[in-house]
């Protein structure tokens, strides 16, 4: 009876063993491949949304769904991609409804391998300050240069709207307080009173659609008694804060 049980209890500990030896020499499994959304956190105006993709094995062609909602952002257009050097065509109908289909494939007849992007789909934000969207990938379909299904991992993501301010600000170069107006795009914006001689006055900030505009300010040095003007134009892009700064000069 000593020797039967002594043998059950040692049989347990045999399997384990041979699992932790089997789990040592294991070679760990290659990491999937995973296509995901790259795009900005905060966005404003036009910006570019990435469909990135990471170990990658001679794909060929592919599809997916990449869903949003129009009511805060809207697709314009789709660019193609590339995987590890290599072009990848992308084309989809593109007409404010969500979901867009994207077809995705290797140019040149071969595969490619490796990490890049399936697709950068360029979007514009139509929604109110502090609206998000999620975008999704769905229904994602990718074949290699045998006709193999390539199984995935597709994740989405968010962007929220943001906009970018247009920051005006004056600097009394003149040696007298001014009264100053400003003017945008030939309309009054805003007058200061007093800007004290040295000082930089800011003006306020202004939401502005994408293009170019025109700044100017007016004011009346007592000294010569006479009107001066100083004008800019600035290039205002959705993405990029933009800062403008006018002089009051000196006259005597």
């Amino acid at each position: 009876m000593s020797t039967t049980h002594t043998s059950k209890n040692k049989r347990p500990v045999a399997w384990a063993v041979l699992v932790m030896i089997l789990l040592a020499f294991a070679t760990p499994a290659a990491a999937g491949t995973t296509v995901s959304i790259n795009a900005p956190e905060f966005v404003s105006g036009t910006f570019d949304v990435e469909i990135g993709i990471r170990d990658v094995e001679n794909i060929e062609s592919g599809h997916f769904n990449l869903s949003f909602d129009p009511y805060v952002v809207e697709p314009t257009v789709i660019r193609s991609g590339e995987i590890g050097g290599v072009s990848v065509t992308a084309d989809g109908d593109l007409d404010d409804s969500s979901p867009v289909n994207i077809t995705v494939s290797v140019t040149g007849g071969g595969g490619a391998s490796g990490d890049g992007s399936l697709a950068t789909v360029r979007f514009r934000a139509v929604g109110a300050d502090d609206a998000s969207a999620s975008l999704n990938l769905s229904d994602g379909n990718l074949t290699d240069t045998e006709g193999n299904r390539i199984y995935a991992e597709w994740t989405g993501g968010t962007v929220t709207i943001k906009s970018l301010m247009t920051h005006v600000y004056v600097k009394n170069l003149d040696d007298d307080r001014l009264d100053v107006y400003l003017y945008i795009d030939d309309g009054f914006k805003q007058f200061e009173d007093r800007i004290s001689s040295g000082a930089t006055q800011e003006f306020g900030s202004y939401k502005l659609s994408e293009g170019v505009h025109s700044f100017r300010i007016g004011w009346f040095d007592p000294d010569t008694e006479k009107w001066y003007n100083d004008t800019a134009t600035r290039s205002i892009s959705g993405s990029v804060a933009t800062a403008v700064v006018l002089h009051a000069d000196e006259h005597d």
